[in-house]
């Protein structure tokens, strides 16, 4: 159950992505889109909704469940830090996201052990090193927006990616409920 809304989000907001991509970013609108990578607001709030979304990765080192309390204060504390010291929040904000998602998507998938995973498994290896070049250098986002507005291939390109992401987990979210 988790598993399917998890892919049901990644459907929608990969669609987000490829219209956003393909329609939204223009250079005539070029300058609002480059101030996103640097929204301090919209990255604390991403940030934030990531790391409470990802508490659950911790279980390895410790009790997530017996240490909630400290762990969702700690995310504020980091979160709050965060936001008062770190350049180009959202960026970071969305690598993190895109990092946790890609590994926490594979680590679900591969435990629910579906036929055709294989080619979601390489989309979401894709968008995790995207993320992680995202993470080294978060003015690679503007760049990459800058290229999308100014560039039909890196348009094209950046569009595509999300679809045949949302296809690949709509397919798995198929699997799912015939599963089911």
């Amino acid at each position: 159950m988790i598993l399917a809304s998890a892919l049901i989000v990644c459907i929608l907001v990969s669609i987000f992505f490829a219209f956003a991509a393909a329609f939204l970013i223009r250079p005539s609108n070029l300058e609002k889109w480059e101030a996103l990578p640097r929204n301090r607001a919209g990255g604390a709030a991403l940030g934030f909704l990531a790391l409470l979304f990802f508490i659950p990765n911790v279980e390895p080192m410790f009790s997530a469940r017996e240490y909630l309390s400290v762990l969702v204060i700690a995310a504020a504390a980091l979160t709050v830090l965060c936001y008062l010291y770190l350049d180009y929040l959202f960026s970071r904000a969305f690598a993190g996201a895109l990092i946790l998602g890609a590994h926490f998507l594979l680590n679900a998938t591969y435990a629910a052990d579906l036929r055709y995973s294989s080619f979601f498994a390489f989309l979401c290896f894709v968008t995790g090193t995207i993320g992680i070049f995202i993470a080294a250098k978060p003015h690679w986002m503007r760049d990459w927006i800058r290229r999308i507005a100014n560039s039909l291939f890196w348009r094209i390109a950046s569009a595509v990616l999300p679809i045949l992401f949302a296809i690949a987990s709509l397919i798995l979210v198929v699997q799912l409920k015939g599963a089911a």
